[in-house]
């Protein structure tokens, strides 16, 4: 997980999904919790696909001062101009965890179901907000074991151009007795 401190910033922990729309407008599932606000209001994620909340599109008035994303997807905001106490509740982000194995990744990066259903909310699925989610590959080790590897390939190259040519030689002293 990646600290970012940013409101709209938010990261799923363990299993689950968050629901956008695709550009069909089906519900499709993504991971990335890198959302933005439009001027509209309307809660999208870094490629403008909007997020889903349980009852559809999440809108925000605009403008707002402050915004909280509770662990259970919940927003809280207050307007700009509103009093510190007035905390309003917006939506709820749809939070999904389907079998993985019941999924598959369409060529736009999102995940559908494999039977074209609509995935179900789970209110056991719980965010970080102020986190995304980083790549779970350490670049540093994933580099040294490649090194490794290429050196091993080589020095089986090495050991099977020593074994033809030893079978080379093997097949010149046969033809010489």
């Amino acid at each position: 997980m990646i600290k970012t401190d940013r409101d709209l910033d938010v990261a799923i922990q363990g299993d689950g999904w968050f629901a956008v729309q695709d550009q069909n407008g089906q519900e499709a599932y993504s991971r990335d919790g890198n959302f933005k606000l439009g001027d509209d209001g309307i809660l999208t994620d870094i490629h403008d696909r909007v997020v889903l909340g349980d009852n559809g599109p999440i809108f925000l008035p605009v403008p707002l001062d402050n915004l909280n994303i509770a662990a259970d997807g919940t927003l809280s905001m207050r307007q700009l101009g509103a009093p510190a106490n007035v905390i309003e509740e917006v939506g709820r982000l749809k939070l999904v965890s389907p079998n993985y194995a019941d999924m598959e990744r369409g060529n736009d990066g999102l995940f559908r179901m494999e039977d074209g259903s609509i995935a179900p909310a789970n209110a056991n699925v719980k965010v970080m907000s102020g986190m995304l989610e980083g790549s779970n590959v350490n670049a540093v080790d994933e580099m040294v074991d490649m090194i490794s590897l290429q050196r091993h390939y080589e020095l089986q190259v090495k050991m099977m151009k020593q074994a033809e040519e030893l079978d080379t030689r093997g097949n010149q002293l046969l033809r010489i007795l």
